[in-house]
């Protein structure tokens, strides 16, 4: 416990943008494994068609390098901090948006998912710069490495806590009562 102290206290002596951009990345790395899971099995789901989820990951590629190249040309007009939120804002809208879908069309997956692909260009493109500024040449090592500490345990821990509360919620009858009910459940919070 007096290691975790010490850590808890070195966190804290490090500058605000710093402690600030650790916590909402933490955030955002807890969140998006957890919108990858269910957008995922909720295609699959109500579809029943693999391909959909191809569609979606391919158009979520797309959206990506589209963003970086948007990216350059926002950052003249808006502060990075602004496009940064954005970005994981729009993380939450990609699922919205596909959750609002009456009927999973091949249209309407590839728009959810080059929102997504958006959202991540948005996100990636800006944590970077956003990083360099909030860092320095004797914490940017600490920095990186309790950002991959976050990214990796959420991308281990959240699928499968995520799994479980789809299994669960069918088997126990969670969420009205349907398997449906988790991803509707997840709508209504977002």
């Amino acid at each position: 416990m007096a290691s975790f102290a010490e850590e808890i206290s070195y966190f804290k002596g490090q500058t605000r943008q710093m402690r600030t951009l650790l916590k909402t990345n933490m955030v955002y790395a807890f969140v998006l494994p957890v919108i990858e899971l269910f957008v995922g099995a909720y295609i699959i789901r109500h579809s029943g068609q693999f391909s959909l989820v191809m569609i979606y990951q391919l158009a979520q590629g797309t959206g990506i390098p589209i963003t970086f190249l948007a990216n350059g040309y926002l950052l003249r007009h808006w502060p990075i901090s602004r496009i940064y939120a954005f970005g994981m804002i729009l993380s939450g809208s990609s699922m919205l948006v596909m959750m609002l879908l009456g009927n999973l069309t091949i249209i309407g997956v590839a728009a959810a998912g080059l929102t997504m692909g958006m959202a991540y260009g948005f996100f990636w493109a800006n944590r970077v710069s956003l990083a360099l500024v909030s860092t320095n040449d004797s914490n940017r090592n600490y920095y990186y490495g309790l950002e991959t500490l976050f990214f990796t345990t959420a991308s281990i821990t959240m699928p499968v806590l995520g799994g479980m509360l789809i299994a669960m919620s069918s088997k126990y009858g969670w969420f009205w009562g349907n398997v449906k009910g988790p991803y509707f459940f997840l709508r209504e919070l977002y």
